[in-house]
């Protein structure tokens, strides 16, 4: 196989040309699975709206880390409207899930001055692409609350789930509600600012607790602020249902084998935005959420009494959360928000993907909307041309990725 008389362009070249190519027509749309027209353009993700005073969630677990943020701003602790407001906002906040993309593979190295061999983990592309427009309903479903809900815990319901306590519970804690009396009249019994914030289908909050089996979520919000205990938390988590994440990773596994690729293949989606924690400002609760103490405590055997401790002294709130639907069932048929399925979903990101890992990136940044855009027209050009666009090393074109030996 001979070498190219003219090397392709390089990357800063292929940036500028696209920047100045905007009167070009634009890029054909790619093939869609047989039998479904392609679905309408993708919505713009509404701008995130912050958590007063948030602060990093730590945890052992990376995954944790990223997805759990935590806040310990004393007025949501104490005022249960403002943690209603915040609440009721965060329920509108679409859920932002993350695809992940990593290639590695395994180096070996012989060393003659040890009986080992030393075994080193290459990184060969790691990328993320935001998928949250894929989430999000189109203009014609907007009105459509069908997609999602907000689900509060209910006195009562069978629910195991954290309702004041140390640990989760099936039934409610109504012998707080002394501490309403003695604070003032109830908002959910009509008194104080109106509940003017409906939320999501699921929030049935007009204070009739003897006909709803429980409070709402204004009702909880009290619960949680006017609890007499020190150190206690309130968790407000969303999820995703209906959407077969397997289907995409593997489509776009497929994709990527393509390219001749034959290392190791990791694909994820997680939830960036998964939960949020609010903390009473008490000192147990300032130092748990201080990095240093955080990591003294594990690296040294403290944990063993402080953990018991936290354990015995919390006061757990996780009675909310909100869900977003991807797909539901409307007779025989399986309706996807947006119109788009799994399969549409992989299809329309595989140009990205197989461009971005046959780059080679591996800083492991979110994709903005511009390099996607760029990354799909190289992708097509190179297919027009018969080849990938870029400079490439020419391993990748006998194969690339898979595990090598190297002597010592």
């Amino acid at each position: 196989m001979g070498h190219p008389t003219e090397p392709p362009p390089s990357y800063d070249q292929a940036t500028a040309s696209s920047s100045s190519a905007s009167h070009e027509p634009p890029i054909p749309q790619h093939t869609y699975p047989k039998g479904s027209p392609p679905p309408p353009a993708l919505p713009s993700p509404p701008a995130d709206s912050p958590i007063p005073d948030a602060i990093p969630y730590h945890s052992l677990q990376a995954t944790t880390r990223k997805t759990v943020s935590a806040t310990l701003s004393p007025t949501l602790s104490q005022d249960p409207c403002v943690l209603h407001d915040l609440v009721a906002t965060q329920a509108h906040q679409p859920p932002r899930p993350h695809l992940t993309v990593r290639g590695t593979h395994n180096e070996i190295r012989s060393r003659p001055d040890r009986k080992e061999n030393e075994n080193h983990a290459v990184l060969d592309f790691d990328f993320s692409v935001d998928l949250t427009p894929y989430f999000l309903a189109s203009a014609a479903e907007s009105h459509d609350r069908w997609w999602q809900e907000l689900s509060v815990v209910r006195d009562g319901d069978g629910t195991l789930a954290y309702r004041g306590g140390r640990i989760r519970s099936r039934t409610g804690c109504a012998q707080r509600r002394d501490k309403r009396r003695r604070r003032g009249v109830s908002v959910e019994e009509g008194g104080g600012q109106d509940d003017t914030v409906r939320l999501v289908t699921g929030d049935d909050d007009d204070g009739d607790d003897h006909l709803s089996g429980g409070p709402g979520l204004m009702g909880w919000c009290e619960r949680f602020c006017w609890d007499a205990a020190g150190v206690k938390s309130f968790t407000f988590k969303r999820r995703i249902d209906g959407f077969d994440a397997s289907a995409v990773r593997s489509a776009l596994t497929s994709h990527l084998r393509t390219l001749n690729y034959q290392g190791n293949i990791h694909i994820s989606i997680e939830l960036t935005n998964r939960s949020f924690v609010v903390y009473s400002p008490h000192w147990i609760n300032r130092l748990r959420n201080t990095a240093f103490i955080y990591y003294v405590c594990v690296i040294l055997p403290l944990w063993i009494l402080a953990w018991p401790i936290i354990w015995l002294l919390e006061r757990r709130y996780e009675v909310a959360e909100a869900r977003w639907l991807f797909a539901r069932q409307d007779g025989p048929r399986r309706l996807c928000v947006g119109g788009r399925d799994e399969a549409h979903i992989a299809q329309d990101l595989a140009p990205v993907v197989t461009q971005a890992a046959w780059e080679r990136r591996t800083d492991g940044r979110v994709l903005t909307p511009q390099e996607m855009d760029l990354l799909r027209r190289l992708e097509q050009e190179g297919r027009e041309r018969g080849g990938r666009m870029l400079v490439v090393n020419w391993d990748q074109i006998s194969g690339w990725g898979r595990d090598c030996t190297i002597g010592g």
